[in-house]
């Protein structure tokens, strides 16, 4: 006895029952999104037939973490301080990530980057020189993508300092 599938409303080969009764499709070239699978077993003598048995399996795009390095830290009020975003996916092998990058002080965004593969990473960087004195929570937000999730680096302080020769404020 056989079982014939359709996906997506495309019939596939039929494909027989094991020895416990089992039919079984795999694949791993489904698309991002929902796609509906059906299974039709015409019976057999000692068999009703069953038809039209819906399933749904939504493929979602792969996980991703981000990481976020300073090139600067601690840094003095005035210096150019480079932010770098590493963005990777979590278990996609052979998926590289194309979004942006959005980093933000606390909850102020000061740039936003294409994610660009650099050697085997895919980073995103910006420099900035205004940051005032003190700390920074910095965070990197990728974006994601088509074939991608979005993600948020864990937090980065970025301590500023007043240079050796500048009297802090009220000094």
């Amino acid at each position: 006895s056989q079982v014939v599938f359709t996906l997506d409303g495309n019939q596939l080969p039929p494909i027989t029952l094991d020895a416990t009764g089992i039919a079984r499709y795999t694949t791993s070239t489904l698309s991002l999104g929902q796609h509906t699978m059906t299974a039709s077993y015409a019976g057999a003598t000692d068999f009703l037939s069953a038809t039209d048995v819906e399933k749904t399996q939504v493929i979602v795009p792969p996980d991703t973490i981000t990481t976020i390095a300073s090139n600067l830290n601690p840094s003095n009020l005035g210096d150019s301080v480079t932010f770098t975003a590493g963005v990777a996916t979590a278990s996609a092998q052979g998926v590289t990530p194309t979004g942006a990058v959005t980093f933000k002080d606390g909850t102020a965004s000061f740039a936003t980057v294409l994610v660009t593969p650099k050697g085997t990473l895919n980073i995103a960087q910006t420099t900035i020189s205004t940051l005032g004195a003190g700390t920074h929570n910095i965070t990197a937000i990728y974006s994601g993508d088509a074939a991608t999730s979005a993600s948020v680096s864990p937090v980065l302080v970025q301590q500023v300092d007043y240079p050796l020769t500048v009297p802090p404020p009220g000094y």
